[in-house]
């Protein structure tokens, strides 16, 4: 449902989605998500919990986002475009991380 509620909101909003390209919204969400993981991974209290704490921290509730959204801003689509956005470029900076510190740990626990 999650997948086909992005599918919705991108078609029906696909406009505002493209007003987007060259504001610097995209950018600043970037800037945001590996600033957070940065803030998560490098202040947890011992290295064994970094990885995850770095996720954690990095990982916004889109759930929560939407319904607040809808419910305020349920007039403006550019806050809900937005927020897809986000989650999305946030799906595609963190797997691939988490993947990727997977493998260090895994590595690490090898040696």
């Amino acid at each position: 449902s999650v997948i086909v509620l992005f599918v919705l909101l991108l078609v029906l909003n696909f406009q505002t989605l493209i007003g987007t390209i060259g504001t610097g919204a995209i950018f600043t969400t970037i800037l945001f998500v590996a600033i957070s993981f940065a803030i998560g991974y490098f202040l947890a209290p011992y290295p064994e919990a970094r990885s995850v704490l770095g996720l954690g921290t990095a990982q916004r509730n889109i759930a929560a986002a939407l319904v607040v959204a809808t419910g305020n801003f349920g007039d403006d689509p550019a806050v809900l475009t937005m927020i897809v956005i986000g989650s999305l470029l946030m799906m595609v900076i963190l797997f691939p991380a988490a993947g990727e510190l997977g493998r260090r740990n895994r590595r690490s626990e090898l040696s």
